[in-house]
């Protein structure tokens, strides 16, 4: 939820980076608040969906920012979002380009979110503690893999990338 109110509090904002975490989970809340809108818009107005217009529209600069954002964090113009005017092809380009990991250094467009550094430095840390517990690399990348962090972020820990 933090993650939405951040993306709010940003309304216009299109220098920076955006995290995945960031981007899917304001998108993921603006397309759960969608849908609960447009069963209020169904039950209470019928077929105008008034609310849900609503919404749209109080959301729509915020929603290219993050998205303007998140292209910058995989070190992309934000240009790239008009690719998203070619049918299915530009909207799956995006889609890939948005599920892509994060930089894991300081690029053009800025550098790594403290955050990101925070999370990037206990991941080492666990993998250090792990191994001196005595598991395996292998071991270490299943546990992780569970937890939810990416296969590339551990590989690239793992390795001594990071």
């Amino acid at each position: 939820m933090n993650e939405y109110l951040e993306v709010l509090k940003q309304y216009a904002v299109f220098e920076g980076r955006a995290s995945r975490r960031e981007y899917w989970m304001f998108t993921g809340i603006s397309l759960l608040i969608a849908i609960v809108l447009g069963i209020v818009d169904a039950m209470v107005f019928g077929e105008t969906p008034m609310l849900g217009i609503l919404y749209t529209l109080a959301v729509l600069v915020p929603s290219l920012a993050v998205s303007v954002r998140r292209l910058h964090d995989t070190n992309r113009s934000g240009w790239w979002l008009f690719i998203s005017v070619i049918p299915i092809i530009g909207v799956i380009v995006l889609l890939v380009f948005a599920l892509q990991a994060s930089q894991n250094e300081g690029n053009q467009y800025g550098g790594v979110t403290e955050r990101t550094r925070i999370a990037e430095q206990t991941l080492a840390d666990f993998i250090q503690q792990s191994r001196a517990a005595g598991q395996t690399d292998e071991q270490i990348k299943v546990a992780l893999l569970e937890k939810g962090w990416s296969y590339a972020d551990v590989e690239s820990v793992l390795k001594g990338e990071s």
